[in-house]
């Protein structure tokens, strides 16, 4: 057989195997058997594995990517056992669990994020502003990408090192899962991006070496449609302050409260297409309004509107998720200033959206002391 075909007949039955462990190929399986479903943690943001029955071999998770697993355990002090990256419950708290928690590679993280760029946020459907397409071409996706894994357990029982697509973690509690910057995502919006990506490239399908993939049917789609009633609302908003804290959400319209209440959690309205300040009143003024401003934790490009980027039409997930913070500026940068300092204190004025001109050398120095030296006596910008 000639060489090239001999290439072409090994890139047909290893796939995208062949480019090694920094591709990110996906798992069509979250645990070790196919009809093991999770149960929902909805307070939590948390998937979490039923007890065996009697005489049935035990459910475990498996590793929906390639990654490294690590050994947390908070109570020992060695750097070995220690999070290396501080995660945030929704709750706010940091997480202080024994478990395993498993790292995306660096690799098929940035490939991942440009996935998700490429198949749910293009340009053409958001309408980005200078800033957020320049976002866009670094590999920074609106929707917060999963990078770390935290199973939950004796660390004891589980995995190390490095793990491909589908190998076993044997750990069989409550998974729970975070961005790069240690922010929490839902589980199964995770799933049905993931599930998407399957349908769209079934090339990234982690499957038998010489076996053609197969999307039909895999269990994080079922997993993706835990416990969704027809028309109920999907798209689930986690908000936190700039400490890490969650938001109560005060101020802003097009959300509704997450059922069970949890803190910083709400879905998006039915019927929203954006988050919003909302409008001045005699309650709300305008100053305090102007102050507020909400954007993506991903980007970091606040404003007083948050558009929710529309799926293209060919792409359907059952769940959605996205991580934004909340500024209030007045409290962030001059702080809580506590009665009855506050009632005779003069704050001084935050600007925003004001034009700067650079003064960069002697000329245009002078130039500007002749310019306000000449003019009118009085305060102005």
């Amino acid at each position: 057989m000639p060489i090239k075909d001999q290439i072409s007949a090994l890139l047909r039955s290893a796939s995208i195997d062949i480019f090694g462990i920094s591709m990110p190929i996906l798992s069509g399986n979250w645990t070790n058997q196919d009809t093991g479903m999770p149960q929902i943690m909805e307070k939590e943001l948390a998937l979490t594995l039923p007890e065996p029955l009697p005489n049935t071999p035990a459910i475990e998770w498996v590793a929906p990517l390639a990654g490294i697993a690590q050994k947390i355990d908070p109570a020992d002090s060695s750097s070995l056992y220690s999070f290396r990256t501080t995660m945030n419950k929704p709750s706010g708290e940091f997480l202080k669990e024994k478990g395993i928690l498993l790292t995306i590679f660096p690799t098929v993280y940035l490939r991942l994020s440009r996935l998700y760029i490429h198949l749910l946020e293009s340009d053409e459907a958001l309408n980005l502003d200078p800033v957020a397409q320049a976002a866009q071409a670094q590999g920074v996706a609106i929707r917060p990408v999963p990078r770390y894994f935290f199973y939950s357990g004796d660390p004891e029982f589980g995995v190390s090192g490095r793990l491909y697509s589908g190998d076993e973690m044997n750990m069989g509690q409550k998974m729970t899962v975070y961005d790069q910057q240690g922010f929490p995502i839902d589980p199964l919006a995770v799933a049905s991006i993931f599930s998407a990506i399957l349908k769209e490239y079934s090339i990234l399908k982690k499957r038998p070496l010489g076996t053609p993939p197969v999307v039909d049917d895999m269990q994080i789609s079922r997993i993706a449609n835990l416990e969704i009633e027809e028309g109920a609302n999907k798209i689930r908003i986690w908000i936190t302050t700039p400490g890490g804290t969650p938001y109560s959400g005060e101020h802003l319209i097009g959300l509704t409260p997450s059922e069970p209440k949890a803190d910083g959690v709400f879905f998006a309205d039915s019927n929203a297409s954006s988050i919003q300040i909302a409008p001045v009143s005699e309650e709300y003024l305008e100053e305090e309004r102007k102050g507020l401003w909400i954007g993506p934790t991903t980007s970091g490009i606040l404003g007083d509107t948050f558009t929710l980027p529309p799926l293209p039409g060919r792409i359907i997930l059952p769940r959605d998720h996205f991580n934004l913070m909340a500024v209030s500026l007045n409290t962030y940068l001059l702080g809580e200033i506590p009665f009855p300092q506050k009632k005779y204190r003069i704050n001084p004025v935050i600007r925003t959206n004001e034009t700067l001109e650079f003064l960069v050398d002697g000329n245009d120095i002078l130039g500007a002391i002749s310019t306000c030296l000449s003019g009118e006596p009085g305060e102005s910008l």
